[in-house]
């Protein structure tokens, strides 16, 4: 019995990884919505070409002002936010996770 139940974890931690990976065909399936720079703009957000799940579909993005707290990043499913430009989201010792200044930025 226990080794009925470690095939089925197995097989679907295999499946799980490979849902999240974009093959060549992976587009094919998936409707994108009508997303335009000028509708991220009226929500205050950027607007990403191609910035979807495997690239198929343009979105918003919201920006991320330095010193503010940035999301972990979910396995497979691509940010809806963006660090303002010459920052990054970085992990400080006591864990939390802010837009912070690149260290290559002062050059």
């Amino acid at each position: 019995m226990k080794f009925f139940y470690a095939t089925i974890i197995l097989t679907l931690a295999v499946t799980g990884r490979q849902a999240i990976v974009c093959g060549p065909d992976a587009c094919i399936s998936i409707t994108c919505e009508a997303v335009t720079e000028e509708y991220c703009e009226s929500k205050g957000q950027i607007y990403v070409p191609n910035g979807g799940y495997c690239g198929c579909c343009s979105i918003c993005k919201t920006v991320i002002a330095e010193g503010q707290p940035c999301p972990a990043p979910l396995r497979g499913v691509p940010p809806t936010w963006v660090c303002e430009s010459g920052t990054s989201c970085q992990t400080s010792s006591d864990g939390y996770r802010t837009c912070q200044c690149n260290s290559d930025s002062y050059e």
